[in-house]
């Protein structure tokens, strides 16, 4: 009697074809293109009645796990601070330290 009951509500809501996001658990094809290719995406447009015509929307930058590591080594200051105490203690200088072991030897200058 449950299970007809949601059977009913689904056939309602998404009718004789399904829904165009999901089959079981997986996504559609449909699904993966929206997600890849929409600049934009809403179930409902009058999400968007809170802004104006010329709203530019963007998402972030997405990065490579490379670049992730070595923007988290630019972006913590606090670990450029404690460096900086360090290195006029030590003598190193920036040049003697690599981001991430990824890209850099230790001999370049960041």
């Amino acid at each position: 009697m449950i299970l007809q009951r949601i059977t009913d509500d689904m056939e309602s809501e998404f009718g004789m074809m399904g829904s165009m996001l999901r089959c079981g658990w997986r996504q559609t094809h449909f699904a993966a293109q929206l997600k890849k290719y929409a600049d934009l995406y809403t179930c409902n447009v009058y999400n968007l009645i809170e802004y104006s015509g010329t709203h530019y929307f963007n998402s972030p930058i997405q990065l490579l796990p490379h670049e992730e590591k070595i923007m988290r080594g630019f972006i913590d200051t606090k670990s450029i601070n404690t460096f900086d105490e360090r290195s006029s203690e030590e003598g190193e200088t920036l040049s003697d330290i690599s981001c991430c072991g990824c890209c850099l030897t230790g001999n370049e200058t960041i």
